[in-house]
């Protein structure tokens, strides 16, 4: 039975997640992670497409410090296991079973702290789009254009409210340049209501990053995918710490940005559609991707 549930939910330190879950709880789950200054509203294209709400059980949050969860600093409130469990708060609150997990641009680095505390049996697959891998080896100074860098700096350092905003925006057009202007706005709100030291503990945190590499050594399936136009990471250059992993594929999108779904480009978003959906289905149809590619 289809049904679209809103929820807040409490992770295991008493902080706040706010959940959202559209489509049909008997089908294959997969929960989505947003990226940086974002909240889960990056994904309205594809919880608002049938042709994904027909097929999977679509889970996404607002992770720590972003959109209407709850905003924690201090180490405490950002060790490793802290991601986990407001992961955990997700899946058990909707029941989910053995879910694909997609980490979207930082996001992606939630997929490191998710591992680090669950076997890998219980997941069915993993999905990286357009992001780092693990910290802090893959890093800004090293994987992020120097827009993106500037950006950051603006949105957590910036000394002046003009710079501030002149990163809020910049940050926003590199994100997707297409975004229509009631988009930017939620962007923006985004990144107003979220708490500067919020936002730094998220981008300075840290984990166990030979997980990393033990997963790759399993039968975990993973699938990079980015936009050939993304203007806030260099997508070509991560696909250097996967070599090794076995059971690993790799797709660009051609035309997309660092949002390649964004029905904005039509083409892309068709394109990113049918690699992920077609890469999801093989996974679940054999169980394993033998027909890995870099």
């Amino acid at each position: 039975m289809f049904h679209n549930e809103t929820r807040m939910l409490i992770s295991a330190d008493g902080t706040e997640i706010y959940a959202n879950a559209v489509g049909d709880p008997s089908k294959q789950a997969i929960v989505f992670i947003h990226g940086f200054a974002w909240s889960y509203m990056a994904f309205d294209d594809i919880f608002d497409d049938p042709q994904w709400t027909s097929r999977l059980y679509l889970v996404r949050y607002d992770h720590r410090a972003h959109g209407r969860s709850g905003k924690p600093v201090g180490e405490e409130a950002w060790e490793s296991k802290r991601l986990a469990e407001d992961f955990d708060a997700v899946v058990k609150g909707f029941k989910v079973k053995k879910p694909f997990v997609v980490g979207w641009s930082m996001g992606s680095l939630h997929l490191i702290d998710i591992l680090s505390f669950h076997p890998i049996d219980d997941l069915a697959g993993i999905i990286n789009i357009a992001g780092a891998t693990h910290i802090p080896e893959t890093t800004l100074s090293t994987l992020a254009t120097p827009l993106t860098n500037r950006c950051v700096y603006q949105l957590v350092g910036a000394p002046t409210i003009e710079e501030f905003q002149e990163g809020a925006i910049d940050f926003i057009n590199g994100c997707c340049p297409t975004l229509t202007y009631e988009v930017k706005q939620q962007c923006l709100g985004n990144i107003m209501t979220s708490s500067r030291k919020a936002l730094m503990c998220a981008a300075s945190r840290k984990h166990n990053h030979e997980v990393f590499y033990e997963a790759g050594k399993t039968e975990l399936a993973c699938l990079y995918i980015y936009g050939d136009k993304d203007e806030l990471i260099l997508a070509r250059e991560v696909l250097g710490y996967y070599k090794g992993w076995r059971n690993f594929r790799s797709e660009e999108v051609q035309g997309g940005s660092h949002l390649p779904w964004s029905k904005t480009n039509e083409k892309a978003a068709v394109m990113f559609n049918e690699k992920v959906l077609g890469w999801i289905d093989g996974i679940m149809g054999v169980g394993k991707n033998v027909d890995g590619k870099m």
